[in-house]
């Protein structure tokens, strides 16, 4: 069936419609950019960089998302310190809470080749329990001798809303400030 023969561009009795179209027509009151494309001589920038810094909106774009991005990792990096090292031994804390009860816990690992102390050596934990008033609703002293290998401190409480679990590490002298969030399992 051939419908290219049916003219359904006028009311019966007109003249039908008639549609010229000149792509050189067209062309001449086009911009130059859309001359040049068609023309073949369009040379679109190159780079991710110059379309990202192209316009003063990606300019701002770039800057808001970099802002962003700096933001996070020095909250990161600032506010969660769950590992650091004291006299040489690597301290980790972790801290969840199951079944009513908060099981924190801090792991020093193996001495490494850095470590100068007599062993065994005396360690001590302060653990400190934060709410989510902020107000520390309890403090445990857990107390440990490391001889070099891998040394577990740990502690349980009633849960009562806490938030985070901070803890000071004592050894040799020195002290390291631990701070971890309760994960909720």
């Amino acid at each position: 069936m051939d419908l290219s023969a049916i003219d359904d561009g006028h009311v019966d009795g007109d003249d039908t419609l008639v549609f010229h179209y000149s792509r050189e027509e067209r062309l001449k009151r086009a911009p130059q950019n859309v001359r040049d494309y068609y023309n073949g001589t369009f040379m679109p920038q190159r780079g991710l960089f110059r379309s990202l810094v192209a316009s003063r909106g990606n300019r701002y774009l770039l800057i808001a998302v970099g802002l962003c991005i700096g933001v996070v990792l020095l909250a990161s990096v600032l506010l969660r310190r769950e590992a650091a090292t004291v006299c040489g031994v690597g301290a980790q804390l972790s801290a969840f809470s199951f079944e009513e009860q908060l099981y924190a816990s801090v792991r020093l690992e193996k001495a490494g080749r850095a470590f100068s102390l007599e062993l065994p050596a005396p360690v001590t934990a302060r653990f400190s329990f934060v709410n989510v008033d902020g107000a520390v609703v309890e403090e445990k002293t857990v107390r440990g001798k490391y001889d070099g290998n891998e040394l577990f401190l740990r502690t349980t409480m009633t849960d009562y809303d806490i938030l985070k679990v901070t803890v000071s590490v004592d050894l040799g002298g020195q002290t390291a400030e631990l701070t971890a969030a309760v994960q909720k399992r």
